[in-house]
């Protein structure tokens, strides 16, 4: 019982990395025909399918060597039954019926041994299900330990961050090194540095999915560790660069407490370039729960597989698939974005959020989420391309963890050697962001 309770476990833990291949294949699809990988993708595959059947092998050939054992055992029972019947002074229907209860009793046993075995085997099912259920989760958002902040918290949106350090785990080293810095109200501020910098750790930590190990963060003057984190999360907004969508209605998407009027929706849909400014207002395409966010255009100068997403997103009721599946990734990212316009927070982080779409309407779109929000709104623009921050009024420069430059664009361009500028200088768009750059500064004069 002991090898075949094992062996349930070990055939369940096979099951994984096949599932887990098969989804990984059919979501990359694209790429691994495009870099011609599909072989190295079915052996993989067929290098996990025969795991599991070896697996599968010796779990049957585990059950018929106890099927085995056990008719050896009933075999040998029903065999000393007989020699004692035999040798005995017994009369024959008295025999018979010993020889049949012997007979009954050996397979009542053998069924009794082969349920308890699939019993234990079957409890390995439950060992999953516990040991799942005790991973360590984050804590009840409404039971979270905290306060409740004042109704009017953030007032204007100042950002003081002192010391922080956080991790993503107690065994790993920290991802952000003793930060130190302040953001007056009102300001627009880009994070820059390479892979692995801390900029993404640095919007977790702002929203409590990180705890700091040292250090702490205050939005107008209270610390957010003394915040509900219910609360904090309704305060703030976040455009993450992995945009998710309900399912449900395009209007639910946008304002999930239903509170704002479609004048509203549309113009916020208009600001992040979903809908054309010179498109009619109220007209509705009618869209099945199936369809596509696009459908083909009607004008004759267009060919026959041109779209039209501006009549699309015109639609408040467009049905919205679970995860946004019926959206473009660009789509998604813009219609979370025009949700944060939406909500008007004092404290906005843009995690990269035009990363999906293509860089005339990227700036287009940056140019609109920093004039939307009020002058007194703090927002921060987690960059992984240089070109998003050109026009902030601070820059945040990240290395390993630490804070190594902080000032205007044009001050930290002006350093020669600094990173900031070693960044420009290594990117694709030096000619354009200096320009820019430039172009600020003079207007700021």
């Amino acid at each position: 019982m002991t090898v075949a309770r094992e062996l349930k476990r070990l055939g369940a833990t096979m099951l994984s990395p096949i599932y887990d291949q098969f989804s990984t294949a059919v979501v990359g699809l694209i790429t691994i025909r495009a870099f011609n990988r599909t072989n190295n993708y079915v052996k993989r595959c067929y290098w996990h399918i025969d795991n599991r059947a070896r697996v599968v092998f010796y779990t049957e050939y585990t059950a018929k060597w106890l099927s085995i054992r056990m008719g050896l055992l009933s075999a040998m029972y029903v065999l000393v039954v007989t020699f004692a019947v035999a040798f005995s002074q017994t009369s024959a229907p008295l025999a018979g019926f010993t020889l049949s209860f012997a007979l009954d009793f050996s397979s009542s046993v053998m069924s009794l041994l082969q349920r308890f075995t699939e019993i234990e085997v079957d409890a390995s099912a439950v060992e999953r299900v516990v040991e799942y259920a005790e991973l360590p989760t984050e804590d009840d958002l409404s039971k979270s330990p905290g306060t409740t902040p004042p109704a009017a918290w953030p007032a204007s949106g100042s950002i003081k961050v002192e010391n922080l350090s956080v991790a993503y785990d107690e065994s790993l080293p920290p991802a952000l090194k003793d930060v130190s810095f302040s953001i007056p109200s009102g300001k627009r501020v880009g994070v820059v540095g390479r892979t692995g910098a801390g900029k993404s750790s640095l919007a977790l930590a702002l929203f409590r999915l990180l705890e700091p190990r040292t250090g702490r963060i205050r939005v107008d003057g209270l610390d957010i560790s003394a915040v509900k984190r219910s609360d904090l999360r309704k305060r703030l907004a976040i455009v993450p660069q992995d945009p998710f969508l309900f399912s449900g209605t395009l209007r639910s998407n946008l304002d999930m407490a239903g509170q704002k009027d479609d004048y509203e929706l549309l113009n916020a849909l208009q600001q992040v370039q979903l809908v054309s400014a010179d498109a009619e207002d109220g007209g509705e395409t009618e869209v099945s729960s199936s369809s596509s966010a696009t459908i083909p255009g009607d004008d004759p100068a267009k060919p026959a597989g041109a779209t039209r997403t501006a009549d699309i997103f015109k639609n408040l009721s467009l049905p919205v698939a679970q995860g946004g599946d019926n959206f473009s990734q660009g789509q998604r990212q813009l219609v979370c974005l025009a949700r944060a316009l939406l909500s008007r927070p004092k404290v906005v982080v843009l995690d990269e959020a035009t990363s999906s779409v293509d860089s005339d309407t990227g700036a287009q779109v940056l140019r609109g989420a920093v004039s939307i929000f009020p002058p007194d709104s703090t927002v921060i623009l987690i960059a992984h391309r240089l070109s998003t921050i050109a026009a902030v009024d601070i820059v945040l420069v990240l290395s390993e963890g630490r804070l190594v430059e902080m000032g205007p664009p044009a001050e930290l361009l002006g350093t020669e050697g600094g990173m900031f500028w070693e960044l420009v200088q290594k990117s694709s768009e030096r000619e354009e962001l200096m320009k820019t750059i430039s172009r600020q500064r003079g207007l700021t004069r």
